[in-house]
């Protein structure tokens, strides 16, 4: 980290390799208590814009690039369109995890 020109606060850079789960800046605001009262964050969007940002990657659940039961091309356009994304940023993607909190195989 580098010490701010106006402050005495570090200014992260890429080589600190900070990494954001799409959960923390796409969560839709949804809970037990009822719907969703943001919309979906587009994945490549963010992560053009943590990359904009300084980030080093992002991580994501399964579903937040493709949902559950999409098909087969589906799920492949979203692959490439995120690859595509990543090689134009230089982001990388150090992991990749599967969400047992909703889906009903894992209740």
């Amino acid at each position: 980290m580098k010490i701010g020109a106006r402050t005495m606060a570090p200014t992260p850079t890429r080589e600190d390799k900070f990494t954001f789960g799409l959960w923390t800046i796409g969560w839709n605001a949804q809970d037990p208590f009822g719907p969703a009262t943001r919309g979906p964050v587009d994945a490549i969007t963010a992560l053009h814009k943590l990359s904009e940002l300084g980030a080093y990657g992002m991580t994501f659940h399964d579903d937040d690039l493709f949902p559950f039961g999409c098909s087969d091309a589906d799920r492949r356009a979203a692959i490439d369109a995120l690859k595509k994304a990543c090689d134009e940023t230089g982001m990388v993607i150090p992991m990749i995890t599967t969400n047992t909190f909703s889906h009903p195989v894992f209740k």
